[in-house]
């Protein structure tokens, strides 16, 4: 009788163990790091200020783009408009050859045989929306602060990273269960200006792959701080080089659309 009455208690503490530390990790799945949010309050300080990106709500960028494997001797441009007015992303892109018409583009990223791969040469890249929203470090970050889709932290294991760099990972609140950050950031810690971004990209047996978006130097618009120029690198190792020579910014509160400047 004694030992059933202990097996009993035994297994009532082990369940309450249970439901605590589950209580426990879907606590910490909704939080943010207090100290990783304060990185990205820094890092949007250094790109013209927190509440100058709360002020803007559109976008509207141009510039060339080069790819090494895209046809040989064309010369693509593009433009890129993004509103996040409702405190999440929409975007759209447009891209055109040296002649000004528009230019055949694929997804990567829906690529899966050999014949989809191949009905792909001399074709450009789109680098997806996902990516795209890179575009604009400042805006992105500000979303990601301030909106409630995301779980800022720190990694949870050794990055490896060069010294004077930091690492950010960035989680959606709705994939509680997520094992790998949906982005992952990293910043100067000299400067607070971010260097680069992976985005996650759907792979086989849940673990991602990651397209990396890194910022060349950085330019002062309307007192906002944006990047010259960005690579993408896919996981296949295909890179593309992107510069912006004409950049639109539309405040929150105007009644003009995204191809007004500010």
């Amino acid at each position: 009788m004694r030992a059933t009455i202990s097996k009993l208690l035994c297994s009532a503490i082990l369940v309450g163990l249970a439901a605590t530390f589950a209580v426990g990790q879907a606590q910490s799945a909704a939080s943010s790091d207090p100290n990783a949010v304060a990185f990205i309050d820094r890092a949007l300080e250094a790109l013209g200020g927190a509440r100058a990106w709360r002020s803007l709500g559109a976008a509207r960028l141009e510039g060339s783009i080069q790819e090494a494997t895209a046809e040989a001797g064309k010369g693509y441009r593009f433009v890129s408009q993004h509103d996040w007015n409702s405190g999440q992303f929409q975007s759209r892109h447009d891209w055109t050859d040296e002649k000004g018409q528009p230019a055949q583009t694929y997804d990567p990223d829906q690529i899966h045989t050999r014949a989809q791969l191949a009905a792909t040469q001399g074709l450009l890249r789109d680098p997806g929306s996902d990516a795209h929203t890179a575009f604009l470090p400042g805006a992105l970050l500000s979303v990601i602060r301030n909106g409630k889709k995301y779980r800022i932290s720190f990694p949870g294991h050794s990055s490896w990273l060069p010294a004077g760099q930091q690492q950010i990972d960035v989680y959606r609140v709705d994939d509680k269960d997520a094992l790998h950050p949906n982005q992952v950031w990293i910043f100067s810690v000299e400067t607070g200006l971010p260097l680069k971004t992976k985005v996650a990209v759907p792979g086989r047996y849940g673990i991602p792959l990651y397209k990396t978006i890194t910022f060349n130097g950085f330019q002062t618009v309307k007192g906002l701080v944006l990047p010259k120029t960005i690579s993408v690198a896919y996981p296949d190792r295909v890179r593309q080089v992107l510069t912006f020579d004409t950049i639109h910014l539309v405040p929150a509160d105007s009644s003009t659309n995204v191809n007004s400047a500010r």
